[in-house]
């Protein structure tokens, strides 16, 4: 009974707090606008230009070098693998601990855990093997006004 009542205090105070941050003070719709775009300027990066540029400012820099272009590109596919082996290292941890406490608890939560998280590093290694797929070409869709010549419409006469 005690547990049931705390998780139920708990839920109660989170729905109390969620109605008392919707509550508007007044009708200052004007004040309510202001402070939702200072958070929303807050919460932006300051690295990012504005993404409607329609023509290109003079601050941009120049492309880069080829040589320089494919440094690049090899560091982040290294960045990238490094991500993922961190990824799949933290999921079998995880799957590893899950075990261990569903086999020393015998608890069904436990096992419950453990399979989401067997279900997790299956997805994820799935996921992986997904994009280290080659891409296949796609058979190019011929557009309207797409032929070389009239030869190339063949089209049929109703009769």
């Amino acid at each position: 009974m005690g547990t049931e009542l705390l998780v139920a205090s708990l839920w109660g105070a989170v729905a109390v707090y969620w109605l008392w941050s919707k509550r508007t003070a007044g009708a200052d719709t004007i004040g309510l606008f202001h402070r939702e775009l200072e958070v929303l300027q807050r919460a932006t990066p300051a690295r990012v230009p504005p993404a409607h540029r329609l023509v290109a400012s003079p601050a941009q820099s120049p492309p880069l070098p080829p040589q320089v272009a494919v440094a690049v590109a090899v560091h982040r596919r290294g960045e990238a693998r490094r991500r993922r082996r961190d990824v799949l290292a933290l999921l079998g941890i995880l799957a590893f601990v899950t075990l261990v406490a569903a086999l020393a608890s015998g608890s069904a939560v436990a096992f419950g855990f453990q399979a989401v998280a067997d279900c997790a590093i299956a997805g994820y290694v799935y996921l992986l093997s997904i994009a280290r797929r080659p891409v296949r070409p796609r058979r190019p869709v011929r557009a309207y006004g797409d032929f070389a010549n009239y030869s190339d419409l063949s089209l049929t006469r109703a009769r």
